[in-house]
């Protein structure tokens, strides 16, 4: 009677079993597994305006490269001195404010997004600086074959102010990822989640 009384009170539960599931489920939540699930249920919105941003910034890289004047290859400017200042000078202008604007709008948008989302350290790894990463190494692969292509090897101020603003950019994104990636994330991670992370297919 004993035994039977006692089976009653504690019901054996499947370990496969919705409800054994749901009754573990608050001893796994560690604060990794709670920012990994905040992460991958993002609103479309935010991981939506990360992409923009992200690709903004890319333009900014992209379209200063291409303000590189071509004048530099011509001829009649070179037969005088005026010309050839004029061929150090002229960057092709109407695209460097172009530029500069997203430069502009991609940082501070990002920065906006930081400041929204700075308490989930894989979503910014995520959305925002492993992208920054990437996209600043292509701007910068693009500078440099603009410069030795188009420009013959030629570095002018223009081409000189934009690899120093990509290696900012590219430097500072290298250096929050692995900040947020190798140093704060590890802290929180429980022996549990390392194991787990372990299993998860890459």
């Amino acid at each position: 009677m004993s035994s039977r009384s006692k089976d009653s009170s504690t019901p054996e539960l499947h370990p496969q079993s919705e409800a054994c599931r749901t009754y573990q489920a608050p001893t796994m939540q560690t604060p990794y597994m709670v920012m990994s699930l905040q992460a991958i249920e993002a609103p479309k919105r935010d991981n939506l305006l990360a992409a923009v941003f992200s690709w903004i910034t890319l333009a900014g890289f992209i379209f200063l490269p291409g303000t590189f004047t071509s004048l530099k290859n011509s001829d009649t400017l070179g037969e005088s001195k005026s010309g050839q200042a004029v061929q150090g000078a002229v960057q092709n202008i109407p695209l460097l404010p172009l530029a500069g604007v997203c430069y502009l709008v991609g940082v501070i948008g990002s920065y906006c997004l930081w400041r929204r989302w700075r308490r989930n350290y894989i979503w910014l790894v995520g959305r925002i600086f492993l992208p920054g990463v990437s996209h600043s190494v292509v701007g910068l692969a693009t500078m440099l074959i603009n410069v030795y292509t188009a420009q013959d090897g030629y570095w002018s101020v223009t081409a000189k102010v934009n690899i120093i603003i990509i290696a900012l950019y590219l430097g500072a994104t290298s250096a929050l990822t692995l900040l947020y990636n190798n140093w704060l994330l590890e802290k929180i991670k429980t022996p549990h989640d390392k194991e787990l992370a372990k299993r998860l297919p890459r």
